[in-house]
Protein backbone atom coordinates (compact mmCIF):
# COMPACT_ATOMS: atom_id res chain seq x y z
CA UNK A 1 0.00 0.00 0.00
CA UNK A 2 1.49 3.31 -1.04
CA UNK A 3 1.41 6.70 0.54
CA UNK A 4 -1.74 8.75 0.20
CA UNK A 5 0.05 12.12 0.29
CA UNK A 6 -0.94 12.78 -3.32
CA UNK A 7 -4.60 12.24 -2.44
CA UNK A 8 -4.30 14.99 0.17
CA UNK A 9 -3.11 17.59 -2.32
CA UNK A 10 -5.04 16.22 -5.31
CA UNK A 11 -8.16 14.54 -3.94
CA UNK A 12 -9.87 11.99 -6.19
CA UNK A 13 -12.88 13.28 -8.08
CA UNK A 14 -16.32 12.69 -6.64
CA UNK A 15 -17.59 11.57 -10.04
CA UNK A 16 -15.50 8.41 -9.89
CA UNK A 17 -16.30 6.65 -6.61
CA UNK A 18 -14.10 3.70 -7.58
CA UNK A 19 -11.00 5.67 -6.52
CA UNK A 20 -12.04 5.54 -2.88
CA UNK A 21 -11.36 2.12 -1.33
CA UNK A 22 -13.92 2.77 1.40
CA UNK A 23 -17.06 4.05 -0.31
CA UNK A 24 -18.95 4.44 2.97
CA UNK A 25 -16.75 7.25 4.36
CA UNK A 26 -18.79 10.06 2.82
CA UNK A 27 -21.97 8.56 4.20
CA UNK A 28 -20.52 8.32 7.72
CA UNK A 29 -19.45 11.97 7.71
CA UNK A 30 -22.99 13.16 7.02
CA UNK A 31 -24.64 11.15 9.79
CA UNK A 32 -24.94 12.80 13.22
CA UNK A 33 -23.46 10.93 16.15
CA UNK A 34 -25.11 10.58 19.55
CA UNK A 35 -22.03 11.67 21.51
CA UNK A 36 -21.63 14.82 19.40
CA UNK A 37 -25.26 15.80 19.90
CA UNK A 38 -25.11 15.15 23.65
CA UNK A 39 -21.93 17.13 24.25
CA UNK A 40 -23.00 20.04 22.07
CA UNK A 41 -26.37 20.10 23.81
CA UNK A 42 -24.75 20.23 27.26
CA UNK A 43 -22.35 23.01 26.21
CA UNK A 44 -25.14 25.05 24.62
CA UNK A 45 -27.41 24.65 27.64
CA UNK A 46 -24.60 25.67 30.00
CA UNK A 47 -23.45 28.65 27.96
CA UNK A 48 -26.99 29.77 27.19
CA UNK A 49 -27.94 29.64 30.86
CA UNK A 50 -24.86 31.63 31.81
CA UNK A 51 -25.55 34.31 29.21
CA UNK A 52 -29.32 34.46 29.73
CA UNK A 53 -29.03 34.72 33.52
CA UNK A 54 -27.00 37.91 33.33
CA UNK A 55 -24.06 36.53 35.33
CA UNK A 56 -21.81 37.89 32.60
CA UNK A 57 -22.42 41.39 33.92
CA UNK A 58 -22.03 40.55 37.60
CA UNK A 59 -19.48 42.73 39.38
CA UNK A 60 -17.71 42.60 42.70
CA UNK A 61 -19.29 44.31 45.70
CA UNK A 62 -18.59 48.01 45.81
CA UNK A 63 -17.33 48.21 42.24
CA UNK A 64 -18.76 51.05 40.19
CA UNK A 65 -21.01 50.00 37.29
CA UNK A 66 -19.35 49.76 33.93
CA UNK A 67 -20.50 52.76 31.84
CA UNK A 68 -19.94 50.87 28.57
CA UNK A 69 -22.60 48.28 29.41
CA UNK A 70 -25.92 49.72 28.31
CA UNK A 71 -29.37 48.27 28.87
CA UNK A 72 -29.61 47.46 25.17
CA UNK A 73 -26.34 45.50 25.29
CA UNK A 74 -27.54 43.53 28.32
CA UNK A 75 -30.81 42.82 26.55
CA UNK A 76 -28.97 41.64 23.42
CA UNK A 77 -26.63 39.33 25.37
CA UNK A 78 -29.50 37.88 27.39
CA UNK A 79 -31.51 37.38 24.21
CA UNK A 80 -28.61 35.61 22.52
CA UNK A 81 -28.21 33.45 25.63
CA UNK A 82 -31.88 32.50 25.47
CA UNK A 83 -31.44 31.60 21.80
CA UNK A 84 -28.41 29.40 22.55
CA UNK A 85 -30.28 27.79 25.45
CA UNK A 86 -33.17 27.00 23.11
CA UNK A 87 -30.80 25.46 20.56
CA UNK A 88 -29.25 23.35 23.31
CA UNK A 89 -32.66 22.05 24.34
CA UNK A 90 -33.51 21.33 20.71
CA UNK A 91 -30.27 19.37 20.23
CA UNK A 92 -30.88 17.54 23.50
CA UNK A 93 -34.29 16.44 22.26
CA UNK A 94 -32.69 15.32 18.98
CA UNK A 95 -30.09 13.32 20.93
CA UNK A 96 -32.76 11.67 23.07
CA UNK A 97 -34.80 10.83 19.97
CA UNK A 98 -31.72 9.35 18.29
CA UNK A 99 -30.92 7.27 21.39
CA UNK A 100 -34.43 5.85 21.65
CA UNK A 101 -34.59 5.16 17.91
CA UNK A 102 -31.28 3.29 18.04
CA UNK A 103 -32.34 1.26 21.08
CA UNK A 104 -35.66 0.39 19.42
CA UNK A 105 -33.81 -0.71 16.28
CA UNK A 106 -31.49 -2.91 18.36
CA UNK A 107 -34.47 -4.51 20.12
CA UNK A 108 -36.14 -5.12 16.78
CA UNK A 109 -33.01 -6.87 15.47
CA UNK A 110 -32.96 -9.15 18.52
CA UNK A 111 -36.51 -10.37 17.88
Amino acid sequence: MGSNILDVFNPPSKSNPGNNPDNSTDKKLDEPCLQCLTVSSAVMIGAGTYLASGLVFRQKEGAPPNPNVTKNWKFAVKGFGSFVLGLGIYRGIAAARMYFDESAAKEKKLE
